[in-house]
């Protein structure tokens, strides 16, 4: 394969290589790589895949290899400079809203086992329970996995049911509140967190909490 592009090149490529040192006498780039320099040569994208690459990724199984397809599409859809930069994929995923996100995230075509990924969930926002945390991640795995609602159910009673027989460790259902003390309403009760806070004080006037310092509170 190498010797066959040597031989097909071999009567272009004094050109190619005049062109190179042209476009650095002319032009200051921050990368003289083939697809760069006729980009700003030729003002528009030379395709770096070809059609049977992209065809194979577009009947690929994986995820990744699709979203690649895709991002070389719309890429040349889009006049020069915008390119589309590919990142990661979620499949499946749930949007809940914007920058609301749960789902397995594929990075990379060669991951068979995804990341489980989310954003401003209950499953990683410090407001709730650790047991609610963690019933939620499960439940969004399991409807993943089998995309089955009854298996979510089941799982559902099952951890009910451990949580009404006090099988469930009681620091599950211990969680931490933001304290700003001061700047809290007489005419509404304080949250949880602050409560405990004045308890302590009462206790001990020199434990004050910080200024959005997190308590911990039943």
């Amino acid at each position: 394969m190498g010797r066959q592009n040597d031989d097909h090149f071999q009567g272009h490529w004094p050109t190619c290589v005049q062109c190179l040192e042209n476009m650095r006498s002319e032009q200051t780039l921050g990368s003289y790589m083939f697809e760069n320099v006729a980009f700003h040569l030729l003002r528009k994208r030379v395709p770096r895949y070809t059609p049977a690459t992209l065809t194979a990724w577009y009947n690929s199984e994986s995820p990744v290899h699709t979203a690649r397809a895709c991002t070389v599409t719309i890429t040349a859809m889009n006049p020069a400079p915008i390119k589309l930069k590919f990142e990661k994929v979620y499949l499946p995923c749930v949007l809940m809203a914007k920058k609301r996100y749960v789902g397995f995230m594929y990075e990379t075509p060669d991951e068979t086992e995804p990341t489980f990924d989310a954003k401003d969930i209950e499953t990683v926002r410090r407001d709730g329970v650790p047991a609610q945390a963690k019933m939620t991640e499960t439940c969004f795995k399991i409807l993943f996995r089998t995309q089955n609602l009854s298996e979510v159910k089941n799982y559902c009673y099952k951890m009910w049911s451990k949580i009404l027989r006090n099988r469930i460790s009681l620091q599950d259902f211990i969680f931490a509140k933001e304290v700003r003390m001061g700047t809290y309403s007489d005419k509404v009760p304080p949250p949880l967190g602050v409560a405990v806070a004045a308890r302590r004080i009462l206790q001990d006037e020199s434990d004050e909490p910080q200024y959005g310092e997190r308590h911990r509170a039943r």
